[in-house]
C-alpha cells in the first residue's frame, strides 16, 4: 500500500509561516515563507504553550469537519490558546487578546484551511527568545525553595544573564544572577536553596511571596541585549504561582 508523506509545516511566531516540501506531500506546492506580522509580539504574553494549543484546537475542528467558519475557527482557537495561557499563569489584557484573536483570524485559520493535510508545530522566533517556563516551591524535607525554569524556545543560541530578585511584603529579601547558555529548545531549572524563606508564613497568605526575573540576551553576536522582565506572585490557596504585574 502507498504511503503518502506528510509534510511538518512551521508555525514561526515571528516572522515566517512556511512549510517544509516533501516528495509525494500534499504541501508540496506551499509557497514558503508566507509573511506574518503579529506572531513575535504575542510569545511572551502567552507562552509557546498557548500558541500551540490555538493552532492545535484550529485543526482539530478543520479536520472534524465540525464549525469550519472563519468566527468559528477563530473562536476556539483564540479560546483554547487564552486557556493554556492562563492555566500557566499568564495573564493576557484585553488588547493582547485581541491580538491573539487577530493573529488566528487572519494567520492561522487562512494558512490551515488551504493545507488542511499538512502536520503544523510550532516553534518560536528564529532569534533566541528566552523565558521563565515555570517557577513552583519544592520541598526538601521541612523546607521548601523556589524552582525557577527558564527555557529558549527560539532557533538559535542564547547566552543569557539571569538575576532573580525574591521580596516579601514587597521587601527585597534575596537576589541570585546566573550565566547560562542555551541552545534552541533547551531548558534549565535553577534552584534557588539559599533563600531561608519563611514557608509557613507564605503558605497562610500572611506573607507574600513575589520572584521578580531579569533575563538578558543579544539577539545576534555584539547586538545591545534585550532586557526582559517577568513577575510573578505566590498564591498561598493554590500553592501556585501567578504571573504578577511589574511595579
Amino acid at each position: 500500500m502507498h504511503r503518502v508523506n506528510f509534510v511538518s509545516c512551521m508555525l514561526l511566531l515571528s516572522p515566517f509561516l512556511g512549510c517544509a516540501q516533501m516528495k509525494d506531500s500534499p504541501c508540496a506546492t506551499v509557497k514558503a515563507p508566507i509573511q506574518v506580522n503579529s506572531g513575535a509580539t504575542l510569545y511572551p504574553v502567552f507562552g509557546t504553550d498557548a500558541i500551540k494549543a490555538a493552532v492545535e484546537a484550529v485543526s482539530r475542528q478543520i479536520m472534524s469537519q465540525g464549525n469550519t467558519s472563519l468566527s468559528g475557527l477563530t473562536s476556539s482557537g483564540t479560546g483554547a490558546g487564552l486557556k493554556t495561557a492562563k492555566a500557566n499563569g499568564k495573564n493576557p489584557s484585553a488588547d493582547d487578546i485581541t491580538a491573539l484573536e487577530t493573529y488566528v483570524r487572519d494567520d492561522v485559520v487562512p494558512t490551515m484551511k488551504q493545507h488542511p493535510t499538512c502536520n503544523f508545530t510550532v516553534a518560536a522566533a528564529g532569534s533566541p527568545y528566552v523565558g521563565i517556563e515555570k517557577l513552583f516551591l519544592r520541598k526538601n524535607g521541612d523546607r521548601q525553595f523556589p524552582i525557577v525554569g527558564i527555557v529558549n524556545t527560539g532557533l538559535a543560541d542564547a547566552n543569557a544573564h539571569i538575576a532573580i530578585h525574591q521580596t516579601l511584603d514587597d521587601i527585597p529579601h534575596s537576589n541570585d544572577t546566573v550565566d547560562t547558555i542555551l541552545g534552541p529548545n533547551q531548558r534549565r531549572t535553577i534552584s534557588l536553596t539559599e533563600a531561608n524563606l519563611p514557608i509557613p508564613e507564605i503558605d497562610s497568605g500572611k506573607t507574600v511571596l513575589r520572584i521578580v526575573i531579569d533575563i538578558s540576551y543579544p539577539l545576534e553576536s555584539g547586538a545591545t541585549p534585550v532586557l526582559h522582565r517577568e513577575a510573578w506572585r505566590f498564591d498561598h490557596t493554590s500553592k501556585e504561582f501567578y504571573s504578577s504585574p511589574l511595579k
